[in-house]
């Protein structure tokens, strides 16, 4: 359910890039393309997450948002 969701926001991002000028072309491909790379992205990051919980490192995603966070910090 959650690449579901992920896959239809994804998508939402995508027709707004070629709406904003990303893409000179609507093309299906490149679309098609942005989607699938985005969800497999998004996908990666859940189960990075749920690899760092089950090895009883800490709460995965937390961890995940904190190291994001603290990456920001220096341009800060």
């Amino acid at each position: 359910m959650t690449v579901i969701l992920a896959a239809l926001s994804r998508s939402a991002i995508a027709f707004m890039l070629t709406r904003g000028g990303m893409f000179s072309i609507l093309a299906s491909a490149s679309l098609l393309m942005t989607v699938l790379t985005l969800t497999t992205g998004s996908a990666f990051i859940m189960w990075l997450g749920e690899q760092i919980t089950d090895r009883g490192i800490g709460n995965g995603m937390s961890l995940l948002i904190f190291c994001r966070i603290v990456a920001g910090l220096p341009r800060a």
